[in-house]
């Protein structure tokens, strides 16, 4: 194993070429989301338009080759794992290259000399896309003879969207199209080898649903009347690299398994079978390459409701293949109403929507529960934590500001662009759950409100409403007064320059003990607005005021800050302060003791002598 970097991430080269002759297994997938119901129709959405690879084969190594192996494999722990598609490397200058990618490798044949991405191929012996993952399993130690080792190795790509691997453009020629039921759908464009292997014929088959619901012999039957459709398996032998490649191209192209298309059995070996419309039932497309010849085996279903879609049906919306879609996460930070946003996708390669650009992260939601009667409203998300994201808000002494999660959807197309941008969720985000990298939070929506306890007006000697609201009558603007910190000890920070922030006159009594206590101190970084709370103020003296906060700040001085003061919602002490007794929304003439009247009644017992 060669050490190398790929932008700046640490990477292990893998240059052990697979033996002759022994066997290369690729299998190529594009994940599906499939939908099926009982009465045999289903939708099939991919969740990605690139492929993902794995890669099996074997390889003999000189003994020091395996020591340096497993040194590599030791030293690596969980670093990516760099690997040549074998089967597709060219030898520049007399072959054309059948996969490309957004990283390439080219080597000599004894690997004295490699690059990757170098700006020409002069000079080396071989080039090959190169895939960027990890082992699916530590290399074994398949047997040992004399002094070579036989090593297996499993690979499985897991690298970001720019390294992908895809066929060359043009190396399948366009679909040719057959029409059904006023839809267009492509041929499949392939012969399998069945003078060798004959294709099984096509088998009906239905969908139904058995349980066993009791001890007693019969199970209870669950079966909606459908239209049997056929399944049909074939291989195909002597596949050169070019036609392998091509085969990769049409997988691709039907996004994995979920494009329907014309088979004909025919062109298979069945005699008067036709031509069906089918999908393929393949998880992965597997690729056998031996030597300089592949073998592949595919699988295919009928799709018997897509021929002609029944009422009530539409292709392409709740039938058959849909459009790739593509999750979008907005996260806010509310910092007293500057907002800071940052924008994260589910899609394999970022995304640009909606004029905005999102960027990937292993992102997802789950259990978004709601109901009608407004009571639920409620969802769970989860992230990977990436350094400057916004779970820093929530360390402990940090938080000042309140998260919320709005999550979009949007179908993703072929070209790339997405469309139906639209909002799915909203809500609040509480205190996350860290595991490792992965972050978890719950979050509540408008309508979790009406699931928690009204508020209650209570009669209290202190104010029923909070300073600066409506219904206290005072605006915030009025009482905001602009400073500069001449001293900061901890938590004890000193200002001075003190001046009305609306430019009027310090107001009666201003500056006297604990005139600023209960209210906070406010500043300004990188254009979001931070508070700390003020505990106790002391006697204005020579225009400073010295101020004790909740807690300790990273002021220096010089700042400039704003002082609100607060209000201990007492009459005759908060409403004096700013001169606002008119507005007080307490009870202080109520007794402490809540008065007991009873009503007097005579007693039916006679009294004693």
């Amino acid at each position: 194993m060669i050490a190398t970097t790929i932008s700046g991430v640490n990477c292990w080269l893998l240059p052990y070429e697979p033996n002759v002759g022994a066997e290369i297994k690729v299998d190529v997938s594009v994940p599906v989301d499939e939908h099926r119901g009982l009465t045999g129709r289903s939708t099939r959405r991919p969740t990605a338009l690139l492929p993902r690879y794995a890669l099996s084969w074997s390889s003999y190594l000189e003994q020091s080759d395996y020591a340096a192996l497993r040194a590599g494999s030791l030293a690596s722990q969980d670093e990516p794992i760099l690997v040549p598609l074998w089967p597709h490397l060219f030898v520049p200058g007399s072959e054309s290259p059948t996969m490309t990618g957004g990283l390439m490798i080219a080597f000599k044949w004894d690997w004295s000399a490699w690059a990757i991405n170098p700006s020409s191929y002069t000079g080396y012996d071989a080039v090959a896309p190169l895939l960027y993952g990890r082992f699916k399993q530590p290399p074994r130690l398949a047997s040992q003879s004399g002094s070579l080792v036989l090593a297996q190795f499993d690979f499985e790509e897991d690298g970001p969207a720019a390294y992908a691997v895809t066929p060359v453009t043009g190396i399948l020629a366009a679909d040719t199209l057959s029409a059904s039921g006023g839809n267009q759908f492509p041929n499949f464009p392939f012969l399998p080898d069945w003078s060798d292997t004959p294709p099984q014929p096509g088998i009906g088959v239905y969908d139904v649903e058995r349980t066993a619901t009791g001890p007693g012999r019969m199970k209870a039957t669950v079966f909606y009347p459908q239209t049997p459709e056929q399944v049909i398996t074939a291989d195909f032998t002597g596949v050169a690299k070019i036609e392998s490649a091509q085969f990769i191209a049409w997988w691709i192209r039907r996004g994995g398994a979920s494009g329907a298309h014309f088979v004909s059995l025919e062109s298979f070996g069945i005699n008067s079978g036709g031509t069906i419309l089918a999908r393929h039932t393949n998880e992965t497309l597997s690729i056998s390459y031996t030597g300089i010849q592949a073998q592949v085996e595919l699988s295919w279903r009928e799709v018997a409701a897509e021929y002609a879609p029944p009422s009530g049906e539409t292709l392409g919306a709740t039938l058959g293949a849909l459009p790739g879609a593509a999750w979008f996460f907005r996260l806010d930070l509310d910092y007293n109403g500057a907002i800071k946003s940052w924008y994260l996708t589910d899609w394999e390669s970022g995304a640009v929507a909606n004029g905005q650009t999102w960027n990937y992260n292993a992102c997802a939601f789950d259990k978004l529960t709601q109901s009608i009667d407004l009571e639920d409203d409620s969802c769970s998300v989860n992230f990977r934590y990436f350094a400057g994201g916004p779970w820093d808000n929530w360390l402990p002494g940090n938080l000042a500001a309140r998260g919320f999660v709005t999550i979009f959807r949007a179908d993703a197309n072929v070209d790339g662009t997405f469309s139906n941008f639209h909002q799915v969720w909203k809500g609040e985000l509480s205190t996350p759950q860290m595991d490792g990298p992965m972050v978890k939070q719950a979050a509540l929506g408008a309508n979790a409100l009406f699931a928690r306890n009204c508020p209650r007006q209570l009669m209290s000697t202190s104010c029923g409403t909070m300073l600066f609201r409506a219904r206290c009558g005072l605006a915030l603007s009025d009482w905001t007064f602009n400073a500069v910190i001449t001293a900061v000890a901890g938590n004890i920070v000193t200002v001075g320059t003190i001046a009305r922030a609306n430019s009027g006159s310090l107001p009666g009594g201003f500056g006297g003990q604990d005139w600023f206590a209960l209210g906070w101190l406010g500043w300004v970084v990188n254009g979001l607005p931070y508070r700390e709370g003020i505990v106790s103020s002391a006697v204005i003296s020579g225009g400073s005021i010295v101020l004790t906060l909740d807690r300790a700040c990273s002021l220096s001085v010089g700042a400039a800050v704003t002082v609100v003061p607060g209000c201990d919602r007492i009459r005759t002490s908060g409403c004096a302060k700013f001169s606002n007794q008119a507005n007080f929304r307490g009870f202080d003439q109520m007794p402490a003791v809540s008065p007991n009247f009873i009503i007097p009644q005579q007693s039916s017992n006679p009294a004693k002598k």
